[in-house]
């Protein structure tokens, strides 16, 4: 499954800035925040798309932007970080011990 930066973070407990900082400084990705480009090494994983809102004239945007492959999650940290913080904040809500009640 290809992911953009920002959902990529969300798997690993990272912003998608963090995500493109460290895939830059791991040789995924070349450039500077918001003008970013792949590699060599970051074709293996990554994939430009380009994308317009379908109007032309002066109305015409189009922007690109790159969606990578979800195993590049271990790569780049621990992929059931965000579940694990998911699952801490529930057991500190006290909402495990209400679904218990519940059953």
């Amino acid at each position: 499954m290809k992911l953009s930066a920002t959902k990529l973070g969300k798997m690993i407990g990272l912003s998608g800035e963090e995500v493109n900082k460290k895939l830059a400084s791991l040789g995924y990705l070349e450039g500077v925040p918001g003008d970013w480009g792949l590699t060599e090494k970051g074709k293996q994983f990554g994939e430009l798309r380009y994308k317009d809102n379908g109007y032309g004239g002066y109305a015409a945007r189009s922007w690109s932007y790159i969606v990578w492959d979800d195993s590049l999650a271990s790569k780049l940290g621990d992929p059931k970080a965000r579940l694990k913080e998911v699952n801490k904040n529930r057991k500190l809500a006290g909402l495990d011990q209400l679904k218990s009640l519940l059953e």
